[in-house]
């Protein structure tokens, strides 16, 4: 597969770095990687910047002292969160134990794993550190403000270790914010690859980055657990050609989309529309476009789960009004989805289609599709997912006379709806709200504060129920968390983990545009994802 999400979808959820005003640097015993007074490390990283945190409570980073952090003998000096973008305690050189169907499993000499000491356990965090500049240049109103993302995570490993850490030992949050706006993807990908597993070894890496299929097959290859919940164009074969170090937290798993088209149908969305009017029309011939990835998982979901449910109610795709949009490799290529977007709305209003299912992730085609079809007076009905940043890109970027009659699904609030229209009913996402708000995160309400938070806790209970503190000790635990994990994200918390599935969605609701408040609002009750 080619990249993951596009341009929008960065900017829809990751923002800038605003470096701490009482950051110190390191460089002598008492401030930087040790001493007492909490400090924290600034440096250079391949294809973006290591940012961290010492502890909140004071106490020290790790080891003591520079000579400490740097040589892999210090211990941590501080309880609460303490980041770092250097290696600390751990080693990625020993003695390779235990085995995977991968090949073995790299340990430390102490035979511990990769990221782990006595003490402590060291969690990787990559996110996009120039979105908000992105977001500027690509015109998106919905690209959220700076958001300093290492109190953010350091907030949330705070109250996780004054909670017990992880699996008893405290959790070391180490931050690699990636650039969006240089450099090309794939190679973005590979650095943060080897400054995870070589350069600062981590047990486990969460991202929210594009992560171009690099670094998820580079992370699996070197035995280190990804968490990655930005987007999904994984199906089920290229999510089992991960395991067991793959896992797509509180998503709804594109093998499981069926139901999108069911509660449309449901909802009445396939009924006669005017695409000249904007109108719902019952004499007019239903004609349904869809837009898409060229990505073989993509392609391959649409043609096994999506069409043949479309058929089984009587609706059909022809092959001529599928429009497969590139994915891109760097910056540069915004131009070409803007260019893909204008020709599909073009094509689109020519060949009369009424329907247009939006089929990519985090507003990868809407904001483009929606000005020039706009532009044109062509006014489709759209039928949209939560990974269309339905909130963030298409309520606030797009023209609200695009809108009209627009439906979808959404298992994810914050992705879904604005703060006014969030039903307020998941308790995990008000402790994270609650959390981030503690740590200075405001608004505290945010996709990828929530996303960053719900990673935390989720490493935290699958961990805690491991036998073995192991990435196979990882993989049986969250085999077993059943529905017991309670998410940030999701609807209500509710999640499911059953045997060899690693997307939690477990609920979704109906989504429709009300012009009333010129905003998308969920309508009826929840319904139980298969």
């Amino acid at each position: 597969m080619g990249a993951t999400c596009t341009l929008i979808a960065f900017t829809a959820a990751c923002g800038t770095t605003v470096p701490r005003s009482s950051r110190e640097t390191a460089g002598t015993g008492e401030t930087g990687l040790g001493g007492s007074s909490g400090g924290a490390l600034s440096t250079a990283a391949p294809g973006g910047t290591a940012t961290s945190g010492g502890g909140p409570s004071g106490g020290g980073g790790l080891g003591g002292g520079l000579g400490g952090g740097l040589g892999g003998g210090g211990g941590l000096g501080a309880t609460g969160a303490a980041s770092t973008g250097v290696g600390g305690a751990s080693a990625s050189s020993g003695p390779l134990v235990t085995s995977s169907p991968g090949g073995p499993v790299p340990a430390t000499a102490s035979g511990l794993s990769r990221g782990v000491t006595k003490t402590t356990i060291s969690i990787g965090f990559q996110y996009a550190g120039d979105a908000g500049v992105a977001g500027a240049a690509l015109g998106a109103a919905g690209a959220p403000s700076e958001t300093t993302y290492d109190e953010t995570i350091d907030g949330v490993a705070s109250y996780i270790n004054s909670h017990g850490g992880i699996a008893g030992k405290t959790l070391i949050p180490v931050l690699l914010a990636s650039p969006i706006t240089t450099g090309n993807y794939n190679t973005t990908a590979q650095g943060a690859c080897d400054y995870f597993t070589e350069d600062h070894p981590v047990f486990a890496v969460v991202s929210t980055f594009n992560t171009m299929d690099d670094l998820a097959s580079c992370l699996a290859q070197a035995h280190t657990p990804f968490i990655y919940q930005f987007d999904d164009d994984y199906d089920q074969a290229a999510e089992q050609a991960l395991e067991p170090y793959f896992y797509e937290g509180a998503q709804l798993g594109i093998s499981r989309w069926a139901i999108w088209i069911r509660r449309l149908e449901a909802m009445g969305y396939f009924d006669g529309w005017n695409p000249a009017t904007g109108m719902a029309d019952r004499t007019q011939p239903v004609k349904i476009g869809v837009i898409t990835f060229d990505d073989p998982g993509t392609l391959g979901v649409l043609q096994s789960v999506i069409e043949p449910t479309l058929a089984s109610d009587g609706l059909k795709v022809s092959p001529s009004d599928i429009f497969e949009m590139s994915n891109v490799e760097s910056f540069e290529d915004a131009g070409a989805v803007a260019d893909q977007m204008s020709a599909a709305a073009l094509k689109f209003a020519a060949d009369g289609i009424t329907h247009v299912l939006f089929y990519t992730s985090y507003g990868a085609g809407e904001l483009f599709f929606g000005q020039v079809a706009n532009s044109q007076h062509y006014y489709p009905r759209w039928g949209l997912t939560t990974l269309e940043s339905i909130d963030g890109i298409v309520q606030a970027d797009d023209p609200a006379s695009e809108l009209g009659g627009a439906m979808g699904i959404g298992w994810q609030p914050t992705s879904d709806v604005d703060a006014a229209e969030d039903p307020g009913t998941n308790p995990a996402e008000k402790l994270c709200e609650s959390i981030l708000t503690k740590a200075g995160v405001a608004p505290a309400r945010q996709w990828t504060p929530l996303l960053f938070c719900d990673d935390e806790f989720f490493l935290q209970d699958a961990l805690d129920s491991a036998s073995q503190l192991t990435p196979l000790g990882m993989y049986a635990a969250v085999e077993q968390l059943g529905d017991r994990y309670q998410s940030a994200m999701t609807l209500t918390g509710a999640t499911d983990f059953p045997p060899g599935r690693v997307d939690s969605a477990s609920e979704v609701r109906d989504i429709t545009f009300e012009t009333a408040c010129g905003c998308f609002t969920y309508v009826g009750p929840i319904y139980q994802a298969p």
